[in-house]
């Protein structure tokens, strides 16, 4: 219903615009002809007096004026009158096409629509996406963690279970001198390849947060887009 307002409206503005111009072009024209006209009684009228003052021997210097004025109205008139009626057309034309052009090039409700359900089309796919991803992961760590999603902050979180694991990062937070001993920068790299895999899944931007309990929730590892941006081992 918009967009047929929308459309009814801007029909019936550039109708308006060109029955001004169409307006302006005939008064022009009118006033051209209207001239054209008295200037030709006037010469008329003069001759018919330049006859019978001659006739009657009388003075003729303001018959001559008169001619010469109406002749002068005349030549105005035809020298004018195409060349007036020929500029108002152009102007016509051209702020017609220049109306049509700005209307061409402006949004169209109907295709504003359209790119809205585009985006939220693209919203949905991309949530999908992001709930697979989720599940999937989960699915892979299930013996090691609980593995949690925040939408808005487009993060994946692996809270570390696995008692084993736990023992590992306590003594790895007391000694990181240990770190080579205990292989973490096997952990690390095994994490950086799943941070690839979200990356490559979803797009860029995407967190991945290890955390476990030392005893305290601590963040071990976060990593964005494949490479790792905070490791708890100096």
């Amino acid at each position: 219903m918009f967009y047929h307002l929308t459309r009814n409206f801007t029909t019936k503005t550039y109708r308006n615009v060109g029955l001004t111009y169409l307006w302006e072009a005939i008064f022009m024209f009118s006033f051209t002809v209207y001239v054209s006209i008295i200037g030709a009684i006037m010469l008329f009228l003069g001759f018919f007096s330049f006859v019978s003052a001659t006739y009657h021997h009388e003075s003729r210097s303001w018959i001559v004026g008169l001619m010469v004025a109406g002749m002068a109205l005349v030549i105005f008139g035809i020298v004018t009158l195409p060349k007036d009626w020929h500029n108002q057309l152009s102007t016509q034309k051209a702020r017609s096409s220049q109306s049509t052009k700005k209307a061409s090039l402006a949004p169209h409700p109907q295709n504003m629509v359209f790119d809205g359900g585009a985006k939220k089309r693209a919203a949905a796919h991309r949530q999908l996406n992001e709930q697979a991803t989720r599940k999937q992961l989960a699915t892979s760590y299930q013996s090691m963690g609980k593995l949690t999603f925040n939408s808005n902050q487009k993060t994946y979180v692996l809270t570390i279970t696995d008692s084993g694991y736990t023992k590992a990062m306590v003594y790895l937070k007391a000694h990181p001198n240990q770190a080579k001993q205990i292989k973490w920068s096997d952990s690390v790299a095994s994490f950086e390849k799943t941070s690839r895999s979200i990356k490559k899944t979803l797009g860029p931007g995407y967190q991945l947060i290890i955390k476990d309990h030392l005893p305290k929730l601590t963040t071990l590892l976060t990593l964005k887009d494949g490479k790792p941006i905070q490791n708890f081992v100096k």
